[in-house]
């Protein structure tokens, strides 16, 4: 069985749900263990990824492993039915190799498929459109962590443009799944094709925290809204949330507290924010200038806010001589 271990604080991060909806793919069967202590959760924006992918405080241990190394750097053994763990659904286990000896834990899910032996003709079709769109994932993901490091700096130009590049890498997924339909037309199992595809989770779970975790508004992205709509209500994703929520029934039981929400990230709704202070930057500049400024009758904003002086009945553009004549009531 495979392990992946996090934080609890880190249970937001796509790369937990990336790892566990790889494994459901690759019908392995896999366990959820969270530390019982939970980290503060980081105010450094360029810590957000480095954090998980590249310390101890995330890994995937493979069936062959019998330890697992804990948050703090120590090893534990791992035993099955623990408090603390949470069972995957019923799966089983493909006819994959398992190579003996090399690596004991890995802490990126692209490395997942080093535990399994290459001569296996379903690895070979599909490991390199996984890693494809492990790689656009990826790219997305630093386009988000840009737009975080520019919000701290308060620098709204850099904001701007970090923020553009991210809406552009979103735009540019958005048209290569419509040129995917168009080429392969999807029919009533689309759904079931697509969660058989290991190349599916990496775009799925970056979709999943740029909405749920980012506030992305999925408006001007039609293709992607479908495709993220069909996925999340597929049975892997349904079966991947009740093992999280399983998961979090059984470390608060184990620790004898009520079961709880995880924490809330300290960022969620950032590029929601981003939009909102853009807003204000690129606004008019006519408008900009009468914030603040405030009278007699109250704040001039509110006075002159949707109106516009000297409104008349016609269209403002008309030239004044025409809009007398047509204001002249018609001769009987």
């Amino acid at each position: 069985m495979f392990t992946v271990r996090c934080e609890l604080a880190s249970l937001w991060h796509p790369t937990v749900h990336h790892s566990l909806l790889l494994l459901r793919a690759l019908k392995q069967r896999h366990t959820l263990l969270i530390d019982e202590s939970p980290a503060a959760n980081t105010t450094h924006p360029h810590e957000l990824w480095q954090r998980l992918q590249y310390n101890s405080r995330f890994s995937i241990t493979p069936p062959n492993s019998s330890t697992v190394t804990s948050s703090n750097g120590n090893r534990s053994d791992v035993k099955t039915g623990a408090s603390i763990e949470a069972k995957g659904e019923d799966l089983t286990d493909t006819s994959l190799l398992i190579p003996r000896g090399g690596l004991e834990c890995v802490r990126d899910p692209q490395h997942i498929p080093y535990f399994f032996s290459l001569s296996s003709s379903l690895l070979q079709d599909q490991l390199q459109a996984y890693l494809d769109a492990d790689f656009v994932s990826k790219q997305i993901l630093q386009g988000a962590d840009d737009v975080l490091l520019a919000l701290n700096t308060g620098e709204m130009e850099l904001t701007r443009q970090t923020h553009g590049n991210l809406m552009d890498l979103v735009a540019r997924l958005d048209s290569s799944l419509q040129s995917d339909d168009s080429d392969n037309a999807i029919g009533a199992d689309g759904v079931v094709q697509e969660r058989d595809k290991w190349s599916t989770w990496p775009l799925f779970t970056t979709l999943q925290f740029l909405v749920e975790e980012g506030g992305l508004l999925l408006g001007p992205f039609p293709q992607v809204t479908k495709a993220y709509q069909r996925l999340r209500e597929s049975k892997p994703v349904l079966a991947h949330k009740r093992l999280i929520t399983r998961t979090l029934e059984q470390t608060a039981n184990s620790q004898g507290i009520p079961a709880a929400e995880p924490p809330v990230w300290v960022h969620r709704s950032f590029l929601r924010e981003v939009q909102h202070r853009l807003a204000n930057y690129t606004g008019d500049p006519a408008e900009r200038m009468i914030n603040g400024v405030s009278g007699e009758k109250g704040p001039l904003r509110e006075r002159v806010s949707g109106a516009r002086f000297g409104l008349q009945p016609v269209s403002a553009r008309t030239p004044w001589t025409m809009q007398r004549d047509s204001m002249r009531k018609p001769s009987r």
